[in-house]
């Protein structure tokens, strides 16, 4: 399934939720990797996220917090430009921007694929 977006600027806090233990410990058992601290915001155009959990075609992957304080998170392996590996994460949380995505990967995705705000990007899930 491929999807498109464009890359926005989000608000600063992708790197909190990346460089939590319980958390790097789970992106690496469950993908593999270590996550660069942040995530790349797409805004996706014609879709949803939660179109894209509905549509069934994907295998998902969820991250458990340890306790309440911290909402489950949705998992989705991603392929972002000719081969970087990544995945999309989708936090489970009310009011949660629904054409958002917040990407994930081990390395810094801006700076390797030179992207700045408004570049298009298409994602193969």
């Amino acid at each position: 399934m491929k999807v498109n977006g464009r890359v926005v600027s989000g608000s600063g806090s992708g790197h909190l939720f990346t460089e939590l233990e319980w958390a790097k410990r789970q992106f690496i058992q469950l993908l593999g990797f270590e996550p660069f601290p942040g995530t790349l915001n797409i805004m996706l155009e014609g879709t949803t996220n939660q179109d894209i959990l509905e549509l069934g075609q994907c295998r998902t992957l969820t991250i458990y917090p340890p306790d309440n304080s911290y909402s489950i998170g949705i998992i989705l392996r991603v392929i972002i430009g000719d081969a970087i590996r990544g995945a999309i994460v989708i936090p489970q949380v009310r009011n949660y921007e629904p054409h958002l995505l917040e990407i994930v990967a081990p390395i810094n995705l801006r700076e390797k694929l030179r992207l700045k705000d408004g570049d298009m990007v298409t994602l193969d899930i």
